[in-house]
């Protein structure tokens, strides 16, 4: 049986807030450059740590079955597609039809075909072809993971590379722009992958909680990249940083097996919203804000009016459409599923 760890909601919420002041700040000007100067990717870096420790705690405890593979394959399915394909959508014709300035602007034809292949994402949109691609490299792990006493060692690797400079390729093929971020962000994934591995394996790395611990959060404002410059004297570079790495692998760490699962600053009914709703939250805040960018508003009375409205929409966005379409994609899989006495593991 597979224990729920709520904090995780409130950090997925945190992360997604992360992101959602840096672009507003980024926007407006709203409290300088401290908020925005690529301080969302400190969120996106927490939201791919938490995707793979998630994937790593449900799946790969599980020996490699054509039905354990399905489900995995249906549930990722389920939980990432459907909003995206309706952002690409919304993105793809509302440009053709006159509204300009609201959804991410696809008005070409190669933008499209991109986005709808998986080849790249403009804007935030990026995160979601390179989570869909570490699914896949999740399989190959999996499998390595069940079959050898050493399956752990590519995931190790992959962790490891975030000690070294990696970085990303992008290229047109045949007029079709193509962006390859996974081997840049790879590290955080399989860190998160290593502490899944670690939470279910060894119950005993929980030992010494503290709610006290819950603190170490705060260090990820001291990562800001212009509040970093003003305490360290050097502005650090994101992804290309090992130290960013390191820092936010400690402070994900530290959440996880240090702080407990009940404390009230991450188990509270605020924190298990947010978490809900984080991927609508992630996606539609940049339509959200452009929208509101057309009236005129003080930035406080802004952000306070894009925070409430971002929350709504996000909300309205989970619970008429995101859950609905979850459960109709897995109701449609079970129908169509093979029966369990003919399943047998991959080999």
């Amino acid at each position: 049986m597979t224990e729920e760890i709520r904090s995780l909601n409130a950090l997925r919420g945190l992360a997604a807030l992360v992101v959602l002041v840096s672009h507003f700040s980024g926007a407006t000007g709203w409290l300088g450059e401290y908020p925005s100067s690529g301080a969302g990717q400190l969120g996106v870096m927490l939201f791919f740590i938490l995707s793979g420790f998630l994937m790593a705690y449900l799946y790969l405890h599980e020996p490699l079955t054509s039905g354990a593979l399905r489900r995995y394959i249906v549930a990722r399915i389920a939980r990432v597609v459907p909003l995206f394909a309706v952002v690409i959508a919304a993105s793809t014709v509302l440009p053709r039809i006159g509204v300009d300035g609201v959804f991410y602007d696809l008005s070409t034809r190669a933008q499209v075909i991109s986005h709808m292949l998986l080849l790249s994402g403009k804007s935030i949109l990026w995160t979601i072809p390179t989570e869909l691609q570490f699914y896949a490299v999740l399989v190959i792990w999996w499998a390595v993971l069940r079959k050898s006493p050493f399956g752990i060692l590519p995931i190790v690797i992959a962790a490891a590379s975030g000690l070294v400079a990696t970085r990303r390729f992008s290229a047109d093929i045949g007029g079709i722009p193509y962006e390859f971020r996974l081997p840049q962000v790879i590290p955080y994934f399989a860190i998160g992958a290593l502490f899944g591995i670690a939470y279910r394996k060894w119950p005993q790395l929980r030992q010494r909680q503290h709610r006290a611990f819950a603190s170490i959060l705060l260090l990820v404002i001291a990562l800001y990249p212009k509040v970093f410059e003003a305490i360290v004297g050097e502005r650090h570079q994101l992804w290309r940083d090992p130290r960013i790495f390191v820092i936010m692998s400690l402070i994900f760490a530290t959440v996880v097996f240090l702080v407990p699962s009940d404390a009230a600053v991450l188990a509270n009914r605020i924190g298990d919203h947010l978490g809900q709703i984080s991927y609508s939250l992630y996606l539609l805040h940049v339509p959200v804000m452009w929208a509101i960018a057309k009236i005129a508003l003080p930035n406080s009375i802004g952000f306070v009016f894009f925070l409430a409205a971002s929350v709504g929409v996000a909300s309205l966005s989970f619970q008429l459409f995101e859950r609905p379409m979850a459960r109709a994609i897995r109701g449609q899989a079970q129908r169509w599923a093979v029966p369990e006495s003919l399943r047998s593991p991959l080999r």
